[in-house]
């Protein structure tokens, strides 16, 4: 599959997975620190990739908001069949097409933490912006 070749894809699904608050685990006056990955997966039957992402708001006690939510995504067949490299039969999916699903899907999670957090006590938590280049490279290799 060339660099520049063109991946027609569609949102199938968009997953809350977990979303907790933990009062007691906050204190107002401790340094909030930020814990956050993604998981990927692949529906081979299905011609589908799953972007999955943590992320946990931490004070010293330990986490006071955790979210874990997934975007699964479908991709035109042809499109997917070419990252099927036949000699190891591995799908090698570019680098560069996660980081565009994985910047779609915490995008996705910002949005559900605003719709989770309004009007609450900790409604001044926003996820900030992520350099998501910075966080996955190289290509994501499925068996």
């Amino acid at each position: 599959m060339s660099k520049n070749e063109i991946i027609p894809f569609a949102i199938k699904t968009i997953v809350t997975e977990e979303f907790a608050t933990i009062e007691s685990n906050y204190k107002e006056k401790e340094e909030v620190t930020l814990e956050s990955g993604f998981k990927f997966g692949i529906d081979k039957e299905e011609h589908s990739l799953a972007v999955r992402f943590e992320i946990s708001f931490l004070c010293e006690k330990g986490p006071f908001i955790i979210l874990k939510t997934s975007c699964h995504f479908d991709i035109e067949q042809k499109a997917f069949l070419r990252f099927l490299d036949k000699k190891s039969s591995q799908y090698i999916i570019p680098k560069d097409f996660f980081i565009h699903l994985s910047a779609l899907t915490v995008g996705t999670a910002r949005g559900i933490l605003h719709a989770k957090l309004d009007n609450t006590k900790f409604d001044q938590f926003v996820l900030p912006t992520m350099n998501i280049a910075e966080m996955i490279e190289e290509d994501v290799v499925f068996e």
